[in-house]
């Protein structure tokens, strides 16, 4: 993923940090597309924003996807937990006796 700055042109919220305008941020290429509105991405506004003191906030998302895809989720339980889970699952799927 790609890095790029942008100068933010109207104050907001991202990830509970109030980004005021003049402030460069630093996020991944998509979410600067993403806050086209919000945000001037040419490099000449990033440089007059840190030339006049501005400050460079970097913002980092992570996505449940990524998430998963690190396994954090979807480990399988381990030992006696694993038994028990299958066990339930095997009585869940087989068909009920009747009567």
């Amino acid at each position: 993923m790609a890095m790029e700055k942008a100068r933010v042109l109207v104050a907001f919220t991202v990830l509970d940090q109030l980004l005021n305008p003049n402030q460069v941020i630093e996020a991944d290429e998509a979410i600067i597309k993403g806050l086209a509105d919000q945000v001037d991405r040419s490099p000449e506004a990033v440089a007059y924003c840190l030339n006049n003191g501005g400050k460079i906030m970097t913002i980092q998302f992570t996505s449940a996807e990524d998430d998963l895809s690190e396994g954090k989720e979807n480990d399988p339980p381990a030992g006696k937990e694993a038994d028990q889970s299958t066990a339930e699952a095997e009585k869940s799927t087989q068909p009920k006796k009747g009567k």
